[in-house]
């Protein structure tokens, strides 16, 4: 085949598989952007559970023991999420296992964290009051289901009766 064979053998070739082909480019560009897309959605989602598990991590290191439930609360939630990740669920599960070892090694007295400047604090032990009593017990719970390997929602973030909401442990 000469060059001469070549032009009308391509032409052809062109007339039959143009038609063909431009629909497939069409279809190849919509699922390049829809797999881009789904891509980006999921890291937004990766974001933003980021941004609350950093205010998780910080809420549970609070010296108000309120905050530090909901910060609690909230890592159980996030490591219950489809977006995290193995390492997270591990991350999340020493930090349980720390804070375990730290209201373990407060003895079964009450103690009481009272925040200095500078990032000091004192501990103070005492008769505990029952509404404190109770904010230990739900700590403890917390810490526990954190250090633990069980999956299931946090109850503070279901709102189940008789137990406080996030927003209801974050203002008090």
């Amino acid at each position: 085949m000469g060059w001469g064979d070549f032009w009308p053998a391509a032409a052809g070739w062109a007339i039959t598989w143009i038609p063909v082909l431009g629909p497939l480019g069409i279809l190849a560009t919509a699922l390049v952007a829809y797999f881009a897309y789904r891509q980006k959605l999921e890291a937004d989602r990766r974001a933003q559970w980021w941004v609350r598990a950093q205010w998780a991590l910080e809420a549970s290191l609070s010296a108000n023991p309120r905050r530090s439930l909901a910060g609690l609360a909230v890592l159980n939630d996030l490591k219950t999420s489809s977006l995290a990740t193995r390492e997270d669920r591990e991350l999340f599960r020493l930090i349980g296992v720390t804070a375990r070892e730290e209201l373990l090694g407060g003895g079964s007295g009450s103690t009481v964290r009272e925040a200095r400047p500078g990032g000091a604090s004192t501990v103070e032990s005492g008769p505990m009051p029952a509404a404190t009593s109770v904010l230990a017990d739900a700590l403890r719970e917390q810490v526990e289901k954190l250090a633990g390997e069980a999956g299931e929602p946090s109850p503070f973030l279901l709102g189940t009766s008789g137990t406080p909401t996030v927003g209801e442990a974050q203002n008090h």
